[in-house]
């Protein structure tokens, strides 16, 4: 025996489908939001980044003050070529040196924090160029101080070196 889907049913079956398809296309949670917008941002900075730059830098944590220094850092088309501290344009140690990343460093910051499920990741994006403008990043809301972050205090420009 067939039966015969009347009117009611009809728009049941539809509204279901239509549901089922609207939920599908939402993300599944923020972090999949947060990792979206990090390659999205990601591949805006890498179309509009000069080969060789400079900007500054400001790390922000709960640690000692040479780290809390704003520090210039210039960037040439293989790497970071120099990174000197804004107050006394004196360079960074060595051991210091890993501190200020150049801007993909940032990017990668941002791509650990999501891979170790960082319990609150937030970004201010410069949406002209794609850069991370200010991150905080929390590991753990139950551990006091661990929180770290990264201001850029000069916008990244476009310097003369090859």
């Amino acid at each position: 025996m067939t039966r015969s889907m009347g009117i009611r049913g009809l728009r049941t079956l539809l509204i279901a489908v239509a549901a089922a398809s609207w939920a599908a296309c939402l993300p599944t949670s923020p972090e999949d939001d947060l990792a979206d917008e990090v390659a999205f941002y990601r591949q805006l900075w890498e179309s509009s980044a000069p080969a060789s730059y400079s900007f500054a830098l400001r790390h922000t944590c709960f640690c000692g003050i040479p780290v809390l220094e704003p520090v210039r850092v210039t960037v040439g088309p293989s790497g970071i070529v120099s990174q000197v501290f804004v107050s006394t344009n004196e360079p960074v140690g060595a051991e210091l040196s890993e501190v200020w990343p150049d801007v993909d460093g940032l990017f990668s910051v941002l791509e650990d924090a999501l891979e170790r499920d960082a319990e609150r990741i937030d970004v201010t994006w410069n949406t002209a160029m794609g850069y991370p403008a200010e991150i905080y990043i929390d590991f753990s809301e139950n551990i006091s101080d661990e929180e770290q972050g990264y201001i850029v205090v000069e916008a990244p420009a476009a310097t003369g070196q090859r």
